[in-house]
């Protein structure tokens, strides 16, 4: 006989080639993240300064741009 737990919720079985499809959106975002971080990070060493990522995943759109509130951060010498 089968009880039933009032404090435990449902579990819901998801199907493998969804778990599969969010897994590889999940790893994607973070390979795009990642990506803008390195750019940032490169723009930050060539022109000093700090840099800001923004990614809309709606608009399909990625900026990488100079934030000018923050004081600006000296460029590395060897790039200078």
């Amino acid at each position: 006989m089968q009880t039933h737990d009032s404090k435990r919720a449902p579990s819901l079985a998801i199907h493998p080639s969804i778990a599969q499809a969010v897994l590889s959106a999940t790893v994607a975002q973070a390979e795009v993240r990642a990506a803008a971080d390195y750019l940032a990070e490169a723009m930050k060493r060539i022109h000093g300064g700090n840099w800001r990522v923004s990614i809309d995943h709606m608009s399909q759109l990625v900026t990488i741009s100079r934030n000018f509130i923050e004081p600006p951060a000296k460029p590395k010498p060897e790039v200078v």
